[in-house]
């Protein structure tokens, strides 16, 4: 407790007697003993670091509903709409600065879920399970566009992920289940679950504009939420018979 890793990757994180181990880290440090400080430069692996890191600043301090009318983008420029919500016509004009960017908990737990995503939609499956049939063209052609959206455009990456689920309709999640292999529908389910609990997550946390996010709050928000759909994910994997090869790359495009 106390430390955030900072650089979640696929490269950095290894299989051992059946267990799943970090490694790599020299950008961790404490969370808990920064109270003055903030990170000046950002860390990780571009496709895996969360959204406000790669921002460099908190995304969801304000609430509500609103359009994203600007998107954050790489350099953290301050003039951007909160991806959760525009500001009340009612707020001043003046407001007070922004409060410094630090790392803290969900931004690592962020990280692995955009490790999940690379691992589900660069891959595709080539031996399905009993009586299941091969993947449609129409739906690998739909699974080649999400990767390159998620993994490309950090535009894309961040309607994506901030996408709201009302009334039991979670469109991050119907997009998973619209390209992936039906072999995989229950892992894709398992994952936008884990994207709405972190975003609600980031939504408790941020809440309060002039303070920094409480990492022990945000450890133990999700503590009951995303581990046991990280478990569920692995049983499912675990009871099936399948196997994935790289996402063939088509004439004309970028490799997603």
């Amino acid at each position: 407790m106390g430390w955030v890793h900072r650089d979640i990757s696929t490269g950095n994180i290894l299989v051992y007697d059946g267990r799943g181990l970090l490694t790599d880290f020299e950008y961790a440090k404490r969370w808990d003993t920064e109270e003055h400080t903030s990170h000046q430069m950002r860390t990780g692996t571009e496709y895996f670091m969360s959204l406000e890191v790669d921002a460099h600043e908190y995304l969801f301090q304000i609430q509500g509903v609103g359009r994203p009318e600007t998107i954050p983008h790489r350099g953290g420029k301050k003039s951007f709409t909160k991806l959760v919500g525009a500001l009340p016509s009612h707020f001043e004009t003046q407001v007070k600065p922004a409060l410094p960017f630090r790392y803290h908990p969900l931004n690592d737990w962020e990280s692995l879920f955009w490790v999940s995503m690379y691992m589900m939609v660069i891959d595709r499956i080539v031996k399905p399970t009993k009586n299941q049939p091969q993947q449609t063209s129409d739906k690998l052609e739909k699974q080649r566009a999400l990767a390159r959206g998620l993994f490309y455009s950090y535009k894309e990456r961040s309607v994506k992920f901030s996408q709201a689920a009302a009334n039991q309709v979670d469109p991050f999640k119907e997009t998973l289940l619209d390209c992936l292999h039906d072999d995989l529908k229950h892992v894709a389910t398992a994952l936008g679950n884990i994207r709405v609990a972190l975003l609600n997550a980031y939504r408790e946390v941020e809440a309060n504009p002039d303070q920094h996010p409480d990492g022990a709050v945000s450890v133990d928000i999700i503590w009951d939420t995303i581990p046991s759909q990280y478990n569920k994910i692995c049983q499912i994997l675990d009871a099936q018979d399948i196997t994935v090869e790289r996402l063939p790359v088509r004439q004309g495009l970028k490799a997603a």
